[in-house]
């Protein structure tokens, strides 16, 4: 069996459907099944699984269901035994293991793959059912919790993933305004977008902040944080935490200088996350904000975002600073 290099990423819905889309419509023309049965209501409250090729190109998939029912495994006809859905179950069973509550997992399958599961670690449970006419056994992975490795700087996923998030509306000092912004970085899948004029120290030096996004940026190769800033001063000028991380892994973090014509110039300080949450902060003097979750008002903020980093340059003296 050639197995390929092969790089499991965890996504959401909202971050990931474009590529989930595709992937899932392409399999299902090869199966020669109706695209509709591709998708349902309950992609939207999964967790998903992408699994892409040493070229970035989303190979397989499978999700994880709020109830802990792991459905939809899939890969391309011509990836398959190659040991892609390997990769995706184990990659998903240590994710439950690791980061959900849940007691158990379960997957309904064909009775002619369900043995499949057991080199996992699962078990039939009861007699085979019917699922699309076809006879399935459901199969089950007892998780231990003495096998549970919580940490402080892993989210914990339990059906509710942004559970924690919204009980934060408002900030008005720098504690909170901290709180607010651990919370967002600890369940970003992907990217993490700062806008800030000029990235104060003693905000995004804070060691609980940056352990967050140091872990957030060794996830894997696919996941990054986007900084831009207007004044790079206190940057280049002093030492300062999100820089020094910067220097330490370049390949995910990029800072960058904008510079906005008059009526452009924005002093709110914000990040917002792929998930869908968004701090606003005022103003850099001040720590008073909120924390949004309206998708028009993040998706409005992303259009502004992504259209500055694509006028901004670099800072040529980020990294020749010496302390």
């Amino acid at each position: 069996m050639n197995t390929p290099n092969i790089i499991v990423h965890e996504t959401t819905w909202q971050s990931g459907q474009t590529e989930l889309k595709k992937l899932r419509s392409v399999v299902a023309f090869q199966k020669g099944i109706p695209v509709s049965r591709a998708f349902d209501v309950y992609d939207n409250k999964s967790i998903h699984f992408i699994a892409y090729n040493e070229e970035h190109r989303a190979v397989g998939c499978c999700r994880l269901m709020d109830n802990g029912r792991i459905s939809r495994p899939q890969v391309l006809i011509e990836y398959q035994m190659k040991g892609i859905e390997n990769k995706l179950i184990e990659h998903i069973v240590k994710y439950a293991k690791t980061k959900t509550s849940f007691d158990e997992l379960s997957i309904l399958e064909d009775v002619r793959i369900a043995p499949y599961y057991v080199h996992f670690g699962f078990q039939s449970e009861g007699a085979p059912i019917s699922e699309y006419g076809l006879p399935a056994q459901m199969m089950k992975y007892k998780i231990v919790r003495e096998d549970r490795q919580h940490s402080s700087s892993s989210p914990i996923y339990d059906g509710n993933i942004m559970q924690n998030i919204d009980q934060i509306k408002g900030f008005n000092d720098k504690e909170s305004y901290l709180e607010a912004l651990i919370q967002i970085a600890e369940h970003c899948t992907r990217t993490i977008k700062i806008y800030s004029p000029t990235l104060p120290a003693d905000i995004f030096s804070d060691a609980r902040l940056l352990n967050i996004f140091s872990h957030h940026c060794r996830r894997s190769r696919f996941t990054e944080i986007k900084v831009l800033v207007i004044n790079e001063k206190d940057m280049v000028s002093c030492t300062h935490g999100l820089r020094s991380l910067y220097e330490k892994i370049p390949s995910s973090i990029s800072i960058r200088k904008l510079v906005p014509t008059d009526d452009e110039i924005d002093y709110r300080e914000y990040m917002i996350s792929d998930d869908g949450h968004m701090t606003i902060r005022a103003r850099t003097r001040s720590i008073q904000g909120e924390l949004s979750s309206n998708r028009a008002e993040i998706a409005k903020q992303i259009t502004i975002f992504d259209d500055f980093w694509q006028r901004s340059r670099t800072i040529a003296d980020l990294r020749l600073t010496t302390y």
